[in-house]
């Protein structure tokens, strides 16, 4: 009976831990949410008050050139003013003076509402310290969520990438290229699983954009099915878009935080600075090309044309090479597409049937990795794509894509988060295939 007993507990323990776990990956998915409606909010005020500062220098300006023009009698012609025009432009002035004092009483309410919602997010950072020395460590994309699969300390990742080109579309290190660039061409696709350990260490040096490594797929899904989405499409394999060129320039920009201590931003002791979160706009810009034209020499709708001739670096599966012939580049940002819209980014649409292309993009963090020491954790907060050439299906082959990333705070993993994300994800490890 003893040993029942004990069985039975250790049955139960079991059943409470599984309970709890579903409960806090609930919790979590719905913190989420939380948060990316609170920080679309702040962000949408800032954005009217930089509309209405606007609004109040042209109402300032005009209100100034009005009341030069009833000092000195004329108008901007030179023209003695007429006493009708006299009377206009007084009415002008205080038309302008009401759009001023209204938009200026709209600031105080939009920037009370900032005040108010900043103060609820920094509720959301676990164990927000009442004394404002103290030290917070929060990485908003997950390290500070139980359930992240990793972090910068941990063994890589297995990704899934988009195809790389075909031989053909590389430079030839025997070519006239290798003479001109002094015999200092390497031809390396990178066939690698994670571009964290991997890219620019003898394995590719092309830059990508994948999916955060602090949040556990499993856990993410199971939070999915619980808010009620029972899609067939759900999928816990983590994806990465590679560039295939480098880009030729990048642009990076440093935003200012106006919600902190100047006295602990000194001393480094801010606890707030963490709260990045989008609500300052730190950026990154930068175009990649996308070049398919001379995929197409070698494919067909059932993949290689020849399959005794493979023109590719490394072996690409059969299905990635019908999709490829399907969508010409859009099968590039079908990658991109699933990395920014999480693990339940593919769907079945009624025109272009399985795609990852919803017609917007989500506000997740992701990991962008440009070079060596170009490594961010950042949101794609603008995507514009221009394609170039098209065959003869309409299908592009040849496309410019243009992004805006906004910085995320990047902190290392504390002792406790990693704890937090080994019992969460029940001590395990998340293995995914790769198709290189």
């Amino acid at each position: 009976m003893a040993g029942q007993g004990a069985t039975r507990t250790a049955a139960q323990l079991a059943a409470d831990k599984a309970v709890s776990g579903a409960q806090a990956a609930v919790r979590q998915a719905q913190t989420q949410i939380k948060i990316g409606a609170l920080t679309t909010s702040v962000a949408n005020w800032n954005k009217a008050i930089k509309d209405n500062n606007t609004e109040i220098a042209e109402s300032q300006s005009g209100i100034a050139n009005y009341e030069k023009q009833l000092k000195t009698g004329k108008d901007n012609n030179g023209e003695t003013l007429t006493p009708e025009q006299i009377t206009g432009i007084n009415q002008q002035i205080v038309a302008y003076g009401k759009i001023i004092a209204k938009d200026e009483a709209d600031n105080k309410t939009l920037n009370d509402k900032i005040k108010t919602t900043t103060t609820e997010l920094l509720a959301f950072i676990p164990g927000f310290p009442a004394n404002p020395g103290a030290k917070v460590q929060v990485a908003p994309g997950g390290s500070n969520n139980p359930g992240g699969s990793g972090g910068s300390g941990s063994k890589p990742l297995n990704y899934r990438y988009n195809a790389p080109m075909v031989k053909d579309a590389y430079f030839n290190p025997l070519g006239p290229q290798a003479k001109s660039l002094g015999n200092n061409i390497t031809v390396d696709p990178g066939q690698y699983t994670d571009a964290l350990f991997q890219a620019w260490k003898g394995q590719g040096g092309r830059g990508t954009i994948q999916m955060d490594r602090t949040i556990n797929p499993t856990i993410a899904i199971n939070a999915i099915r619980k808010a009620g989405v029972q899609s067939q499409y759900l999928d816990k394999n983590l994806y990465g878009f590679k560039f295939m060129y480098n880009p030729t320039t990048v642009s990076m920009g440093w935003g200012v935080s106006a919600e902190v201590n100047p006295t602990y931003e000194n001393l480094g002791m801010d606890a707030a600075s963490p709260m990045a979160l989008g609500l300052i706009q730190s950026n990154i810009t930068f175009e990649v090309l996308l070049n398919r034209i001379e995929d197409f020499k070698y494919i067909d709708s059932n993949g290689l044309k020849n399959p005794a001739i493979d023109p590719y670096p490394y072996s690409v599966d059969s299905k990635e090479l019908k999709e490829l012939y399907k969508k010409g580049t859009m099968y590039d940002l079908d990658y991109l597409f699933k990395v920014v819209m999480g693990f339940n980014a593919t769907y079945k649409s009624t025109l272009n049937g399985l795609t990852a292309d919803r017609g917007w993009i989500s506000n997740i963090a992701v990991e962008l990795h440009l070079g060596a020491g170009l490594r961010y954790r950042v949101r794609i907060s603008s995507l514009d794509v221009n394609h170039i050439i098209f065959n003869e299906r309409m299908v592009p082959i040849l496309s410019k894509v243009s992004m805006q990333c906004t910085r995320y705070y990047d902190s290392p993993l504390s002792a406790a988060d990693k704890t937090a994300i080994k019992s969460s994800s029940g001590g395990t490890t998340i293995s995914t295939s790769t198709n290189g």
